[in-house]
């Protein structure tokens, strides 16, 4: 697959269900509300398949799960319509079993139903795993009088030893919609990038301490390969979020630690956030 809270309501949730029977069938339901908030109705896509190999019969289980807003609050209705269809845009690509080819969906039913024909053919060239998931949800996390910022969260599971999940921040200019990417509030990159290993650093020696495991030092690069982390503003600081393997091994986890801004006024521009 494609390698938080706030006013965000939940709008669409799509969930393949999975049951043992000897007939196949794809009967895709799709409902999409007219009213978000209080008239929400899932998209169904069921599917019913045993799935023979060499005379070996295994249930292909899938679930295909994604949240996201039909309406965001407070937002000029164009602004927001223009970043909710940048949004939707974002979950269907995401929604692709194979890396190598992005989803040809146009909507979150075909994106659905795409991810179970998928999922279906992999699963019966190898026959292991016991089945694919896929989750997605998109909220608002940060709003200001210039930016809205959204946090796009993932797991995936599509065989393997495990699954793999992250989350990354898309960031709109609050009164054109326009996306704005962190270059235009970092005025000094070597600068942030040196900060940004520093205080993580510091962050996982305390969050050793106090979760109580050995503290092993996150693999930050070296000058060119600096990772970059996934960064949105708070009202504390700007978030640092590293997606599990970006500066740790895989049973660390996600990688999250926040700067304050007073540690950042010589490589950040405040006034291009508040």
């Amino acid at each position: 697959m494609k390698t938080k809270h706030s006013l965000l309501c939940l709008a669409i949730a799509s969930t393949v269900l999975h049951s043992c029977t000897q007939n196949s069938q794809v009967l895709p339901s799709a409902t999409v509300p007219t009213d978000s908030v209080s008239n929400s109705s899932p998209i169904t896509v069921q599917y019913n398949k045993i799935i023979k190999k060499d005379s070996v019969s295994k249930d292909l289980l899938t679930s295909f799960q994604i949240n996201y807003a039909e309406s965001i609050s407070g937002l000029n209705p164009d602004v927001g319509t223009k970043i909710l269809t940048e949004l939707k845009r974002q979950l269907i690509l995401g929604s692709s079993v194979n890396p190598d080819n992005e989803s040809t969906a146009t909507t979150l039913e075909q994106a659905a139903t795409e991810f179970l024909s998928e999922s279906k053919k992999e699963y019966q060239e190898d026959m292991l795993g016991g089945g694919f998931e896929h989750s997605a949800a998109v909220e608002k996390v940060f709003d200001s009088p210039k930016l809205v910022s959204f946090e796009y969260s993932f797991y995936d599971y599509t065989g393997g030893a495990h699954g793999m999940g992250g989350s990354w921040y898309d960031h709109f200019d609050r009164n054109t919609g326009e996306i704005v990417t962190a270059d235009a509030w970092i005025t000094n990159m070597k600068t942030f990038q040196s900060i940004v290993a520093q205080q993580g650093n510091e962050a996982e020696q305390q969050n050793a301490k106090k979760e109580k495991y050995t503290y092993e030092p996150l693999n930050f690069g070296n000058g060119s390969d600096f990772p970059m982390p996934e960064v949105c503003p708070s009202a504390e600081g700007l978030i640092c979020n590293y997606s599990p393997y970006a500066v740790a091994p895989y049973a660390r986890g996600p990688v999250i630690f926040t700067i304050s801004w007073d540690k950042l006024t010589t490589c950040v521009d405040k006034t291009k956030i508040f």
